[in-house]
């Protein structure tokens, strides 16, 4: 306050610099992730990288070709000639331009041409397959990728409107619709109800003046966490929904602490003190409040560290939120109300709602503290005992409050039988919550993740509808790595023997829900019988006594790999058949992709025609751990046949079962860290746990809600397009980004109340009035501030995409429900049953019988106590 126009200065420059290098936070975070090294995935991976590495360092972009339907089959192979020659120039430049990353492409003009076109023959795919194995080749990746997706869109329009769309999809194409729908949150759903939070503050604080420093903080706080966020994005994992939640709830934090702190500066103003003494008492009394709440806050997101990276990345995200939020508004506020015009300290305001707030009077006179040491000191009104010297004309100002409709409210919550009735009542509507909580099934879609009408999204479903056998990106791996009893590995009877006996194990692993055909399996050791769905196997090497027995052979289709591959047998050298050539070139290529450069491994690959980033794709991926991990040990033609599989589904699933699996032990462990620390900071050790209990039983309520609405369509009769409907399932990183903040907030409120409950207990009030009082007091305040949290995050309601929505909607009710019940309810209900045991083992001043005296003896071991 002292050197505010220093600080102001200072925070000038640091929102310059960070709002340089804040844009780049959202091109920083990563859409898909790598496993870690603790998970089953992880371990395959090792695995892999030492056969096969780099195999899932590909990312392949998708483009498609599409006739409109009112374009005639007839007209396609022009526009398709025309289109294709103008994209072929581009690739021809980025392989020029970039040799290294990538890597291929594929098309219907190639080998396996007739999977590359739609099963109308209105389609057509080209596959683009990227390379990258270090940090600087996937920043070349991502530069190419966008030079691809650039030229693809000024070839759709310009084929568009002739009947031909181009449109690509992929990975970096849905990056970029993550990206774009990202900026559009921020930039418009993150601040589209600031207007309306502004309006309600001032319809407390009554003074314009004051309305533009809540956003001022919020974007200032804002422009500092992305430039942080984006450093840490520079050097680790961050989720991509992480900046959407960061620009949120700095938003959302620095509006609802600027309001908590500029109406205590308000409250002081009215009392006759000068306006730097008025910010240093409102900022040293309510900013400890802040203080402790954003410690609070930051406790539990510090909690998900445990969690895997990509998703403790959302825990990294909120805690920088909530420290550049912090830090704007303990020093950037007090700094620029210091330096505010003389205008603005008012001390005649009228009509301020004294009724809300206890004051002290502006015209009490000093009070005389006694030690019971006998020493005086005259130090001016008490603030622990300012609300029942408020009282002295007459008992004016709490008789107001008396018959306020927030103490007639907190004086039913208070009073048996009514407190113990609103706490039953809690505990069995939590009942049949926890219930359906139990029998709760994340859901994995990948529609709940990006917005449904984007063109790059609709692609990415018609790879599985259209083109689903040739999407690289649902391949699965099982990796076979040769025993000791096979000495020429890959190139054995044996190997193939054993390989293939596998093979047929992983399709007797189809149900209807999850089809596995043999044509869906690729591998060097079998083959599919041309019109049959029968897996054959095949050996490596067929030894034939005569040149007759050869061409049987050949006739009847029983081939071996070394002849496939080689094109000789013991008794001829080639054979010199167009059909048998068209096969040796794809067995070739297969051996290339299917076999490691040492040849002691294998993979088998699985390309499914459905979508197996789903739970059916999730429970295939579990049964094959299960077959290949009881291959381990068991004997076969091969000796002892180690198996590992890997897919991107398998990584998910990783991620999703370690993410669900350990949120109750983070919120466990949150509960351990924050009791303590509240107790500590009020030196109480019943009290914390009241509070606990009230923020833990609403969190039961919000998500059971949640479930019923998105998962039960509980709210689907209201229209598909409401925010509510339910959208195939409860995302499950919804509960696992939510659930801390959630925590922490119900918190947050509850010792905003409780430490004016205690300042009004220490003032001389007795256990029951203290706590209505503090009820009367803080309950305009909190409830509006609570209103304004909760619509700030109902923007993310109007977002496009469905994962979003549902992480609005659990935030906007869970803060309602703390702020009209927990915090109006059933906190106020808890403290009252036993509410002599609210400060143990702290001491309180004795009940004051006369609240109008001012004459109060201090004992630094028994607190206050009425003076004699």
């Amino acid at each position: 306050v002292r050197k505010a126009p220093w600080v102001i200065a200072g925070w000038a420059l640091v929102f310059g610099i960070s709002a340089f290098h804040a844009p780049r936070f959202l091109e920083a975070v990563k859409v898909s992730y790598d496993p870690e090294a603790s998970m089953p995935s992880g371990v395959s991976m090792s695995m892999f990288n030492t056969f096969f590495p780099g195999i899932m360092d590909q990312t392949i972009d998708s483009v498609i070709f599409s006739l409109k339907p009112e374009v005639e089959n007839r007209k396609a192979d022009k526009l398709l000639a025309d289109a294709i020659g103008v994209l072929d120039e581009v690739m021809a430049t980025l392989k020029t331009d970039h040799p290294v990353v990538l890597a291929d492409t594929h098309s219907w003009r190639g080998v396996q041409g007739a999977s590359y076109i739609s099963r109308d023959e209105r389609s057509w795919l080209l596959q683009v397959v990227w390379r990258a194995d270090s940090n600087e080749q996937r920043q070349e990746t991502d530069a190419a990728a966008t030079k691809l997706l650039k030229a693809v869109k000024s070839l759709n329009a310009t084929y568009s409107h002739k009947g031909l769309e181009v449109v690509a999809t992929g990975p970096h194409a849905l990056r970029e619709v993550v990206q774009a729908q990202s900026r559009h949150d921020i930039g418009f759903h993150a601040v589209m109800f600031l207007p309306f939070a502004i309006l309600a503050i001032h319809l407390h604080l009554w003074r314009i003046e004051l309305l533009p420093l809540p956003a001022i903080c919020g974007f200032v706080s804002m422009a500092l966490a992305f430039a942080v966020g984006y450093v840490v994005a520079c050097n680790t994992i961050v989720d991509v929904n992480t900046p959407t939640l960061m620009a949120f709830l700095t938003i959302s934090l620095c509006i609802d602490w600027c309001f908590f702190l500029c109406a205590r500066y308000r409250e002081e103003l009215m009392r006759p003190c000068a306006n730097l003494d008025a910010i240093v008492t409102a900022f040293s009394r309510t900013g400890k409040n802040v203080g402790l709440s954003g410690c609070l806050i930051v406790a539990c997101f510090l909690c998900m560290l445990q969690m895997p990276s990509a998703i403790a990345s959302t825990a990294v995200g909120g805690c920088i939120a909530v420290g550049s939020s912090l830090a704007c508004c303990l020093t950037l506020l007090p700094a620029i109300l210091a330096c505010m015009p003389s205008c603005i300290v008012d001390n005649s305001v009228e009509g301020y709602a004294d009724e809300e707030l206890l004051a002290a009077d502006s015209t009490q006179e000093p009070s005389t503290y006694h030690r019971t040491d006998g020493d005086s000191i005259d130090d001016g009104p008490h603030p622990l005992v300012s609300a029942a010297g408020a009282v002295e004309r007459g008992g004016h100002h709490l008789h107001r409050c008396q018959h306020a409709v927030w103490y007639r409210w907190a004086k039913i919550v208070t009073q048996p039988p009514c407190n113990m009735a609103c706490l039953i009542l809690a505990a069995i509507v939590c009942v049949p919550c926890w219930v359906r909580l139990s029998q709760y099934k994340p859901a994995v879609a990948e529609s709940l993740s990006f917005p449904p009408g984007d063109p790059a999204v609709k692609a990415r479903a018609r790879l599985d509808t259209d083109f689903g056998s040739t999407i690289h990106g649902s391949d699965m791996y099982i990796l076979f790595e040769s025993g000791e009893d096979c000495p020429d590995g890959v190139r054995s009877n044996g190997y193939f023997s054993a390989v293939c006996a596998a093979a047929l194990r992983v399709l007797e692993l189809s149900h209807p829900d999850r089809p596995v055909q043999a044509s869906n399996l690729l591998g060097v050791e079998f083959y599919t019988q041309p019109g049959t769905n029968i897996l054959a196997c095949m050996p490596w090497r067929s030894e034939h006594s005569s040149m007759l027995e050869v061409y049987q052979a050949l006739a009847h289709g029983n081939y071996s790999g070394h002849l496939l591959l080689t094109g000789r047998t013991h008794h001829v050298t080639m054979i010199p058949s167009d059909e048998f050539m068209h096969f040796n070139a794809l067995y070739k290529e297969l051996w290339g992709q299917c076999v490691s450069p040492s040849e002691e491994a294998s993979l088998v690959r699985l390309r499914l025609p459905w979508n197996i980033m789903s739970w059916e794709g999730f429970d295939l991926v579990e049964d094959l751990r299960r077959l290949v991990t009881g291959m381990h040990g068991e004997p076969t033609a091969c000796g002892e046949l180690r198996a590992w599989e890997l897919s991107f589904p398998s990584i998910w699933y990783d991620y999703v079962q370690a993410s669900v699996g350990k949120l109750p032990l983070c919120l466990g462990l949150a509960c351990v860290l924050t009791t303590p620390f509240v107790g500590l900071s009020f030196w109480s050790a019943l009290a914390p746990l009241k509070l606990l209990a009230t923020v833990l039983l609403p969190l039961a309520w919000v998500y059971s809600v949640a479930i019923w609405c998105f998962e039960d369509g509980g709210m689907d009769f209201l229209g598909e397009g409401t925010p509510t409907h339910s959208c195939g399932g409860f995302h499950w990183m919804v509960p696992c980004s939510s659930s801390m903040l959630l925590m922490s907030l119900a918190l947050d409120y509850n010792i905003f109340y409780f430490g004016r409950v205690m300042e009004f207990r220490k003032g001389g009030l007795s256990d029951l009035e203290a706590i209505r009082q503090g009820l009367a007091s803080t309950g305009p305040v909190i409830t509006c501030a609570g209103f304004i949290f909760a619509l700030e995050f109902s923007g993310l309601l109007l977002s496009d995409v469905a994962m979003s929505r549902q992480g609005g909607f659990v935030i906007v009710l869970g803060v309602l429900l703390d702020t009209f019940v927990v915090r109006s309810c059933l906190l106020p209900a808890a403290l009252s049953c036993g509410a002599a045991w609210n400060w143990w083992p702290g001491r309180m001043p004795a009940v004051m019988s006369d609240p109008m005296s001012r004459t109060i003896s201090v004992d630094s071991d028994k607190g206050l106590t009425p003076g004699m």
